[in-house]
């Protein structure tokens, strides 16, 4: 039998607060919910102790939901505070987590209730084992909630996911340059993945002493799986932002280097005649070792040959394999974020490739080898490097 959870509502909407708990009650009847429609009431009753988790509204007239959040985190810095609001705005999630929320849910469909049950006993939980509430292991601001479970995807034994996520991301967003704006978004993307994932691995952990190995063992792989696409997302904005500075490259030179860190000994190069282009070192090296990679994975047959082949045309460069190749109606499909062949991939490695050639001001597209195999090519490159 579960402990009770002691839970206090502040909200100056009596009938939502009334509500509220009653669908919390049909939810679960381990939730002890008191209403205070006065915040001074609410933190006088905190400052007396034995609360579990703080549920607050934003718009409360006097007092804002922010404001109220700061005051529980003087009054005590680790319980679980949850923002519970109608307003749908990102940069109100933005702040709410600055000032040391927990979480941060948004009032609607009566499924929330279910959701916000599940929440509270999740911030709870992972507060009780952890010793230290979700907003953080450090006082607040915005390293403190790098440590907080700040997303909406789903635990396992939960309720489905809500969507208040992108909107936080666009709207951190909003009003920036192109480049700062794919990545700050992307940033969001992969903060608020860890959070949930910091979460569910230590639940996994203490469940394996009781539970199926082998269930949980699976359980991780998908967990992994999601931490290499949140890397992989800030890759990719990371790669994609336009480049400033163009230097001279010898792609020549790179294609061997990358060629020589791939595991493939039954894999052929051929790689001739290819002059210097202009571009940003780095993230051309990058490139060609993805594409390469990608040549080698998915260009080999079983015994691991392949014959790949980088060549020049009059404006640009291809890689070329004699593997299997691309169906037509498929390349751009592959080319998209997220596209795998293989399980437990994340399927990004040529959408950050194609990334990479547009920082450039390169296209990058698939066709048929000669070979019949897949070409990767890489158009309006210059070639002659000029200031």
């Amino acid at each position: 039998m579960r402990e009770t959870v002691t839970v206090l509502h502040v909200d100056d909407d009596e009938e939502f607060t009334a509500l509220t708990a009653e669908y919390l009650a049909m939810e679960d009847d381990t939730l002890d919910v008191t209403t205070f429609h006065d915040p001074d009431a609410a933190i006088e009753r905190l400052a007396g102790g034995g609360v579990d988790c703080v549920v607050t509204d934003f718009d409360m007239g006097s007092e804002d939901g922010i404001e109220l959040v700061e005051r529980v985190r003087a009054t005590d810095p680790d319980v679980p505070c949850l923002l519970f609001t109608a307003r749908n705005d990102g940069a109100l999630v933005e702040r709410a987590i600055e000032a040391g929320a927990t979480e941060y849910l948004q009032k609607g469909r009566p499924a929330q209730f279910t959701l916000l049950a599940h929440r509270i006993h999740t911030a709870v939980a992972v507060h009780a084992a952890d010793g230290a509430a979700l907003h953080g292991a450090t006082d607040g601001g915005a390293d403190g909630a790098a440590a907080g479970f700040t997303g909406d995807t789903a635990v396992p034994g939960g309720p489905p996911a809500s969507a208040e996520t992108p909107h936080r991301a666009a709207s951190r967003g909003a009003g920036r340059p192109p480049d700062e704006r794919i990545e700050e978004v992307a940033s969001v993307v992969s903060h608020d993945l860890q959070n949930p994932l910091t979460i569910a691995r230590g639940y996994l952990e203490r469940a394996r002493r009781d539970g199926d190995d082998e269930y949980f063992e699976h359980a991780d792989e998908a967990l992994d799986e999601i931490a290499q696409l949140s890397d992989g997302v800030v890759t990719l904005a990371r790669l994609g932002k336009r480049v400033e500075r163009f230097e001279p490259v010898d792609i020549e030179s790179v294609v061997r280097s990358r060629w020589q860190d791939l595991d493939a000994p039954a894999a052929s190069l051929t790689a001739d005649d290819l002059g210097p282009v202009a571009g940003e070192y780095s993230r051309i090296s990058d490139l060609f070792e993805r594409l390469l990679d990608n040549a080698v994975r998915h260009g080999a047959d079983e015994d691991g040959s392949v014959a790949v082949t980088v060549g020049s045309t009059a404006d640009g460069l291809y890689v070329a394999d004699d593997g299997p190749g691309v169906p037509a109606d498929r390349r751009e499909q592959v080319l998209e974020a997220g596209y795998s062949s293989e399980q437990g991939r994340p399927g990004l490695g040529l959408s950050i490739a194609r990334a990479i050639a547009e920082a450039h001001g390169w296209e990058l597209s698939l066709a048929e080898s000669d070979a019949g195999g897949l070409r990767i090519e890489i158009d309006g490159v210059r070639f002659e490097y000029t200031n």
